[in-house]
């Protein structure tokens, strides 16, 4: 009693088991994808779940960390952040668009299957993009003091 479980281990332990946690999580969910046969739903569960992925991730970018980031700044400073958040956004939605013209601009006989799907990209770069801040918002939170590693976790 009065001993403190996160108060043993360094920040830095809980900022990487809180990472591994969301990992695992991700990964079971790929998992059920793969084990209940869902791929074969072809198109219909890639787009929808494109969709809700890239849904989800402006949704927590635009809703939930801006506000936290912007506390105390001018509106000038509020102003080119939404800017540039919306900026990004766009950004996401070009770069499907952008490899498919390259494709079409350098198409060398390959069929569609053989082609990089631009759709697989543009997720990729999300992905890569949420992982990056996600990461770097786990390292701070925890840094800053368990109470906000928890909370971020």
């Amino acid at each position: 009693l009065g001993h403190d479980l996160f108060s043993e281990k360094p920040w830095w332990y809980w900022a990487y088991a809180s990472a591994l946690g969301m990992s695992v999580i991700s990964f079971v969910g790929v998992a059920m994808l793969i084990f209940l046969n869902i791929p074969n739903l072809g198109a219909v569960v890639e787009y929808s779940c494109l969709a809700f992925a890239g849904t989800v991730l402006v949704a927590d970018a635009l809703v939930h960390l801006l506000p936290h980031a912007l506390e105390g700044a001018d509106h000038d400073a509020m102003t080119l952040v939404g800017l540039s958040a919306t900026a990004g956004c766009l950004s996401i939605l070009a770069i499907p668009e952008a490899i498919e013209w390259h494709q079409h601009q350098h198409g060398n006989g390959h069929s569609q299957s053989d082609s990089v799907h631009a759709y697989g990209v543009a997720n990729l770069v999300t992905e890569m993009l949420h992982n990056f801040v996600d990461g770097i918002s786990l390292g701070l939170a925890w840094m800053s003091g368990t109470p906000a590693g928890l909370s971020a976790a």
